[in-house]
Formats: C-alpha cells, sequence, structure tokens
C-alpha cells in the first residue's frame, strides 16, 4: 500500500551516519492514518504521507526524545492519485 517509499532501496546519495535511528511503519498503520488524517484534520493524502505522520507519532511517544519536543514532518502529497 505504501507507494513512492521504494521498499529496500537506498537512494544514491544516502549518508546513513546523519541518521540516528529508522521507524518502521505497517501498511496497517499507514491505512489507518491515512483515514484519521483525513476524518480529523481534513487532510487527503496518499499512504506514504500518512505513514511520516504515524512515523512522527511514534517517535513521540518513544521517549527517544527530549521533554516537550517539537517534531515537524511534511506531507508532500495531493492525496489525488488515491480516490
Amino acid at each position: 500500500m505504501i507507494q513512492g517509499t521504494g521498499y529496500g532501496k537506498v537512494p544514491p546519495r544516502w549518508e546513513e551516519g546523519l541518521m540516528d535511528f529508522a521507524v518502521t511503519v505497517s501498511d496497517v498503520e499507514a491505512i489507518h492514518w491515512k483515514t484519521l488524517l483525513a476524518k480529523r484534520e481534513a487532510l487527503h493524502v496518499g499512504y506514504s504521507a500518512a505513514a511520516n505522520v504515524c512515523a512522527a507519532a511514534q517517535v513521540i511517544v518513544s521517549g527517544r526524545l527530549r521533554e516537550n519536543p517539537t517534531v515537524v514532518t511534511l506531507l508532500g502529497d495531493s492525496g489525488t492519485k488515491y480516490e
């Protein structure tokens, strides 16, 4: 379901040392967040954008961040391909 994320592909200019950790999001979680974003926030986005928000939420509750963090994520999607 999560299109545009390139399962298992490493981008050509990827620098692993810049990443602190990875977050995994399942298709089921992405579907849930896609629906949640549409109903609660009126955001019509695709599965990869929904997975991005899900991952951000996971990081927030993970305990890995300082107290009262500011978490920013981008939704580079209009959702028009997912009618």
